[in-house]
């Protein structure tokens, strides 16, 4: 992860990921959905399955030395 995704993802952010996305279950499924090249980045999209039947969208940006810059999880479409 880069500096900056490090800075995000402190307790607080941990704790509410855990919050919501816990009572989903074990992830089921990841698919990639798409991807293109943005800013000098790799901006990723895949589709996520849990226990629960939920489907989440999950979108990344990896800096060309393979770092995380964003990881967003939402709704699918």
């Amino acid at each position: 992860m880069t500096d900056d995704c490090n800075f995000y993802f402190d307790q607080v952010a941990l704790d509410d990921h855990k919050t919501s996305l816990g009572p989903l279950g074990a992830v089921q499924s990841v698919r990639q959905a798409s991807s293109s090249l943005r800013g000098g980045m790799t901006f990723r999209s895949f589709d996520v399955t849990f226990a629960n039947g939920t489907r989440l969208r999950l979108t990344t940006y990896t800096t060309k030395a393979g770092k995380l810059e964003q990881f967003l999880i939402g709704p699918v479409g």
